[in-house]
C-alpha cells in the first residue's frame, strides 16, 4: 500500500483510496474471505488543504453591482453580499424581506428539482441584515 501511496502526488488521494479499499477489505472481511483488513494498520497522511484566495472588499463589491444590474443575476448579489446558500436564496418570500430595515429572514430552500422545503438545519433559519450595495437586487 505504501508503495503506490508514494507515487500519488495528494495526500487527499491517497486517503480517498484507502478509504475506498478500506471499504472492499472490510466486505471482503464480514463475507469471510479475509480474516483481516490491513488497511486499518495503515498510518493516513494528514489531509492537505487547498489555498484560499478570498475576493477583496473592492473586487466583491464589484461582484455585487455587476449582479445587481441584470434580473437574472440579482440573487447572485444576495449571495455574494450575505453568504446565504443558492437554494435560500431561490426560496426566498417577498414577505420575507422588509425595506425599511433592510432585514431578510430565511426559512426555506430550494432544491436541484426546484422544489421547495424546509431550511437545511434548524440554524439555517435565521434573520439577516442585507448589506446596502445588495439591496436593489431584492427591491
Amino acid at each position: 500500500v505504501l508503495a503506490w501511496s508514494e507515487t500519488l502526488k495528494s495526500a487527499n488521494t491517497v486517503r480517498t483510496y484507502l478509504a475506498a479499499l478500506h471499504t472492499a477489505l472490510k466486505a471482503a472481511q464480514d463475507e469471510g474471505l479475509r480474516a483481516d483488513n490491513p488497511v486499518k494498520r495503515v498510518k493516513r497522511p494528514k489531509a492537505g488543504r487547498a489555498p484560499f484566495d478570498p475576493f477583496t472588499a473592492a473586487e466583491l463589491n464589484r461582484v455585487i453591482a455587476e449582479a445587481c444590474r441584470r434580473p437574472a443575476t440579482r440573487p447572485l448579489a444576495l449571495i455574494a453580499a450575505t453568504g446565504c446558500r443558492g437554494g435560500e436564496a431561490l426560496a426566498l418570500e417577498v414577505t420575507g424581506y422588509d425595506p425599511a430595515t433592510g432585514l431578510l429572514r430565511i426559512t426555506e430552500t430550494q432544491d436541484a428539482r426546484r422544489q421547495r422545503g424546509p431550511a437545511k438545519t434548524l440554524n439555517s433559519v435565521r434573520t439577516i441584515e442585507v448589506p446596502a450595495d445588495a439591496r436593489p437586487a431584492l427591491l
